[in-house]
């Protein structure tokens, strides 16, 4: 419902005033009034100002005063519902107080995840009671699995004697924007289906560097035993950098059998990680003969730690002197300090003063 007659003289003195404060001759095009017609309003000027006051709708509600510019329905949760642009030079408070300038207020703090403290990667081999694999190695955080390790025996008795076994070793090159150290260390054990107690863990030292660090054998021992009686390996890895978060993958293999990834979950700050069994039955009586043969095969890979994902956000004061350069101007801000500065006796903006920043909340990625 339209109620044009309550707001008309607010929409005609806000047209007068606009008028007055404008260059006359560039409003509209209307020509400049002589001095004798300047309290007087001319017929363009009448038809201008009911244009306007028809986009115009006034509503009194249960919640109070309602205007609509452009909607005749405006949303009743709003005080000022306008269909279409507004423009100003800034946008400020109630208070007419910490005001925007629309040309910068979508510039927001650009994060990045954090990057990972180091690569890590993985040196491994495996071997049964004649033939040892050659060493092979997982590649770095964009290129993880490595290839397989295999070798290929033939005999169905090949766990006996000084039986199956793997050996790894740990590399870490620490990511020196991040962190000096990349202290990272490996755990692993193999394990036949017929022993009485599991493999004790074999566990390597912590990284240093660009330095591999090499465990010894696990190996499992049997004197009735080949690898179709089943075997299955085990790894764990344990980061004591809060900053770097790494896991590993394993797979056993052999002419038969090629069970799936068994993945760690990634470290968390000191504790071992430890993936799941990866079971190899092999019921045949040669399990790694012909081209084959019996493998291992795996994957490391490290990521940024999590807290980044969850970024504390503050609120700065708005310090300032106005002829020097500040930090502290209101705004939402990742860092928890500002800084600005004064004159000083030289007249000179040499006086740094920094303020603590005040925490709003958390932007969460």
């Amino acid at each position: 419902m339209k109620k044009l007659t309550a707001i008309s003289v607010l929409g005609f003195m806000l047209i007068l005033n606009v008028y007055a404060q404008s260059d006359p001759a560039s409003v509209n095009g209307i020509s400049e009034k002589d001095n004798q017609f300047q309290n007087t309003v001319t017929i363009n000027e009448f038809n201008s100002l009911v244009k306007t006051l028809r986009g115009i709708y006034n509503f009194i509600t249960d919640t109070g005063l309602q205007i609509g510019i452009n909607e005749e329905q405006p949303a009743s949760s709003l005080t000022l519902d306008v269909g279409g642009r507004i423009g100003a030079e800034e946008y400020c408070d109630a208070n007419g107080e910490h005001c925007i300038d629309p040309t910068t207020w979508d510039a927001r703090p650009q994060l990045e995840l954090q990057p990972p403290a180091a690569n890590c990667q993985i040196k491994y081999r495996i071997k049964d009671a004649k033939y040892v694999s050659d060493w092979q190695e997982t590649g770095l955080n964009n290129d993880p699995i490595g290839r397989t390790a295999s070798f290929n025996s033939g005999l169905i008795t090949n766990c006996s004697g000084s039986g199956c076994g793997v050996q790894m070793s740990l590399k870490c090159s620490p990511n020196l924007a991040v962190t000096e150290n990349a202290s990272c260390r490996l755990r692993y054990r193999m394990n036949h289906l017929k022993q009485r107690s599991l493999t004790p863990w074999v566990t390597t030292d912590i990284t240093k560097g660009d330095t591999w660090t090499d465990g010894r054998w696990s190996e499992v021992v049997t004197a009735e035993g080949a690898w179709g009686d089943g075997l299955n390996i085990q790894v764990g890895i344990d980061c004591t950098d809060q900053t770097l978060r790494c896991q590993v993958g394993y797979k056993l293999h052999n002419e038969v059998e090629k069970p799936d990834w068994k993945i760690s979950d990634l470290t968390n700050g000191p504790g071992w990680k430890d993936g799941g069994n990866n079971f190899l039955s092999a019921n045949v009586g040669r399990a790694c003969d012909q081209r084959i043969g019996c493998g291992l095969q795996m994957q490391s890979r490290c990521v940024g730690t999590t807290s980044i994902l969850k970024t504390a956000l503050y609120k700065c004061p708005s310090e300032r002197e106005s002829s020097c350069p500040s930090l502290c101007m209101g705004q939402i801000s990742v860092d928890e300090k500002c800084s600005y500065q004064r004159l000083g006796a030289d007249k000179e903006c040499n006086v740094l003063l920094t303020e603590t920043c005040e925490k709003i909340g958390h932007l969460v990625q």
